[in-house]
């Protein structure tokens, strides 16, 4: 492997049976990295790499790379075709202008609760109609952080000036509401852990303001420190450029007005304590019960007792349409499903849709907890896809086997990581292994001891000169400047990355459901792996739902 190492409802459990109560981060523009990817990409086709194609050759990769696969699956393929082959970037380019156009067409977003992600769903459902699956829907409610009037910041004295929503700030979602004028307090704000510890507080003056800089645990954690200490309001602000929608994430226990600022605005605000600075925040919001579903497609042949999970998100958050994240990975799961219809399985396998990942992985989590045990031991394995076309993007898989970050996701994940790098490996392309740091819709299946892996290409980090010396693009941009932004439209994407994920994805797909004997061997021996939630690690390594953190 060439790799660069760099920091509970009945009906819709139809893959397992029936259960009544639950178990228990710049540009439109395409990179050179991109323009290697994809017309590498197109060479990629029937080249003797070992992937098991049911041509005799046992699977005996030829690559030297001594993984001891070992399949012996030359005996019957689940497809009589090299999948990835059969991947289709227009047909996948159509799906996402769809849903381009959903977004457009309704208020430019595809938001948990919103007519545009009634209409993603919709649109994904009538598309797999005529593929054969059984299809079904799991609904579930939400609490949907809900803002009824624009939020409010501004300084009072000594000199007014009045800060402008969504441009210098935003509200955290599932922050509490409030209208607050008060002095503002510096809270380690030259740290990289600002407010990440309660000590941090000590003497804090009880009433005013928290001011606190991003890094080193999630929202959450900081928020709660500084409520327990008697802030009246919370102010975090951006450790890098720009602004994107940040979550405390579903139920925190927070009750005083959270917003996040430009990191611009957050230095002045910085400067002015030293002053005296007094700023009047206002949030008008609350938690409303929202209805919405995942929807899944499973397949007819294959053995229910050894099952394969593949996910994305199919929600945008309210700020945009969000075609990378995650229409990216939602049209990556289409374009499979399409192409593996006429397949026949060992392992049957579930496409999966879900809904409410941007308020906190709710309806994955869902999901996982409405599952038996004996529904979650037939799960082998588990396939993310998310932000899987970022136009500035580094070629990230999920760190399965903890060698490239020192965390392993549960037994099994480096299994899955080989297979997601074997295209790569195939085309001389470097990936970067990610952090499996449980932020997105993984989390509860590798929290259920269930192998996961998955693909990502970058939010709104910036691409480090490591990363642009071994994968091209721009050094110091992010991989995703428009990420959760309106910006995130047809034109925020990498048309060759994303083809390139579609084919490894497809290796990955094909090579588990004709000979899933790998994965199947460990399903009596799992732990759960709940400590991959890291919050001294920079979130946006790994994974959609950095907005939980930092």
């Amino acid at each position: 492997m060439r790799r660069v190492w760099s920091l509970g409802v009945c009906a819709p459990l139809f893959l397992f049976g029936c259960s009544d109560t639950p178990d228990g981060e710049d540009t439109s523009s395409t990179s050179d990295a991109s323009d290697s990817s994809a017309s590498t990409a197109e060479d990629d086709s029937g080249d003797g790499d070992g992937d098991g194609d049911g041509d005799g050759d046992g699977d005996g990769d030829g690559d030297g790379d001594g993984d001891g696969d070992g399949d012996g699956d030359g005996d019957t393929n689940a497809c009589d075709f090299e999948l990835k082959d059969q991947i289709d970037l227009g047909a996948a380019m159509a799906d996402l202008a769809a849903l381009a156009d959903i977004g457009s067409t309704n208020g430019d977003t595809r938001s948990l609760g919103t007519p545009g992600y009634a209409a993603s769903l919709d649109f994904v459902e009538q598309a797999l109609i005529p593929l054969g699956y059984e299809i079904t829907r799991e609904p579930f409610d939400v609490e949907a952080f809900t803002e009824f009037t624009d939020p409010v910041l501004e300084a009072t004295s000594p000199d007014p000036v009045t800060h402008v929503p969504g441009d210098d700030f935003v509200t955290m979602q599932y922050s509490g509401a409030g209208d607050v004028v008060a002095l503002v307090t510096g809270v380690e704000t030259s740290s990289g852990s600002s407010g990440c510890n309660a000590d941090a507080f000590t003497g804090f003056p009880a009433g005013n303001i928290a001011l606190i800089r991003r890094g080193g645990c999630t929202f959450r954690t900081k928020a709660i420190n500084a409520q327990d200490a008697g802030a009246a309001a919370v102010l975090v602000f951006n450790n890098t450029g720009g602004l994107f929608t940040p979550t405390l994430g579903e139920n925190p226990g927070v009750n005083i007005p959270v917003l996040l600022t430009t990191a611009a605005l957050g230095q002045e605000l910085d400067a002015g304590t030293s002053n005296g600075i007094t700023v009047h925040v206002a949030v008008d919001a609350e938690l409303v019960t929202v209805a919405t579903e995942n929807l899944f497609a499973q397949t007819i042949d294959g053995d229910a007792s050894t099952v394969l999970v593949l996910g994305s998100h199919l929600d945008s958050v309210p700020a945009g349409p969000g075609i990378n994240d995650n229409g990216s990975g939602a049209a990556l799961m289409l374009e499979l499903a399409r192409g593996f219809a006429t397949c026949t399985p060992t392992a049957k396998v579930q496409f999966s849709w879900w809904g409410a990942e941007e308020v906190g992985l709710v309806g994955s989590t869902h999901h996982v907890n409405a599952m038996t045990s004996a529904d979650l031991d037939a799960v082998i394995g588990y396939f993310n896809y998310d932000m899987v076309a970022s136009p500035n993007f580094t070629r990230f898989v999920y760190d399965g086997d903890g060698s490239g970050t020192g965390a392993a996701g549960p037994d099994g994940s480096g299994i899955i990581e080989r297979e997601l790098i074997r295209t790569f490996d195939d085309l001389d392309l470097q990936v970067v292994p990610a952090l499996l740091d449980n932020r997105s819709d993984y989390a509860a299946f590798a929290e259920a001891g269930i192998p996961v892996g998955g693909l990502f290409t970058g939010a709104e980090a910036v691409k480090s000169a490591e990363e642009a010396g071994s994968q091209g693009g721009e050094e110091g941009v992010a991989y995703d400047a428009c990420y959760h932004r309106a910006c995130d439209t047809l034109a925020n994407l990498d048309q060759g990355i994303f083809e390139l994920n579609m084919k490894s994805a497809a290796h990955a797909l094909q090579f588990f459901a004709t000979d899933p004997s790998e994965l199947a061997s460990l399903a009596s021996v799992r732990t759960p792996v709940t400590a991959l939630r890291l919050p001294s690690v920079d979130d946006h390594s790994a994974g959609c739902q950095h907005h939980l953190d930092r």
